[in-house]
């Protein structure tokens, strides 16, 4: 799924909200490499790929627990494993800190003032395959972020943002005759940002902005692989 945020004026991603607890590893593309991925990818890619469940067990319990100064604490579980033909994997993840002030003591008048962040994820995946060479898969994630934000060049203690998002999936996909591989996926997300100022003693502005995005996919991709054919090598796809 794409995770670029639609309400946002440059359909950009935020990575300082994405938590990784269900993410297996990040991959980056650059240049024409990124053409596999369509025509809003020309730039280049940051591949997310989440975490999956273990093939050679029927339940796997995972977690961590964590901590560190500035009252920050995290935590993330889950369970996964392959039960026949089906495979599972469900996980949950919190990470909370008091954070910093970032507006120097030099700005007057400083009043000291820790902008914290709070935020929660939770994913789920499930998939089958009823036939060899075949996968039905669905997967839904959420993330929510509550964090402070300070005025310009100024401590701001009711200024406040929240960022919640959820996307969902399911997908299916076949090999037939070795050579073509089809798939079908059907997908949507939804991206909410809140920005919320309330009067104070050092101000008396207000502020309320709101942005919603959606997105929703359909997509019918195709693989085609080709036998050797003197120099050419079977690995060559066309897709």
């Amino acid at each position: 799924m794409a995770a670029n945020d639609p309400s946002d004026p440059n359909n950009a991603f935020n990575f300082g909200s994405l938590m990784l607890a269900g993410v297996e590893r990040i991959e980056v593309l650059r240049g024409p490499a990124s053409a596999l991925y369509g025509s809003s990818a020309i730039g280049g890619v940051v591949n997310i790929v989440t975490r999956r469940a273990p093939a050679d067990k029927q339940a796997e319990v995972f977690g961590s627990v964590a901590g560190g100064n500035q009252n920050t604490f995290r935590a993330d579980g889950g369970v996964a494993g392959t039960v026949g033909d089906f495979d599972y994997l469900a996980m949950g993840q919190s990470l909370s800190t008091s954070g910093y002030n970032i507006t120097p003591q030099r700005l007057q008048p400083h009043r000291p003032e820790s902008d914290g962040y709070r935020g929660v994820a939770s994913s789920m995946r499930l998939g089958w395959n009823p036939l060899p060479n075949t996968r039905i898969e669905g997967t839904l994630r959420f993330q929510q972020s509550n964090f402070g934000l300070d005025g310009f060049l100024a401590d701001d203690p009711n200024y406040s943002a929240e960022e919640r998002r959820w996307s969902g999936q399911i997908r299916g996909e076949t090999r037939l005759f070795d050579v073509w591989t089809t798939g079908l996926r059907v997908g949507v997300s939804n991206d909410r940002r809140r920005y919320a100022n309330q009067p104070d003693s050092f101000s008396p502005a207000t502020a309320y902005d709101l942005y919603r995005g959606n997105r929703n996919v359909v997509d019918w991709g195709n693989q085609l692989r080709l036998p050797d054919l003197g120099g050419w090598g079977g690995d060559g796809a066309l897709g």
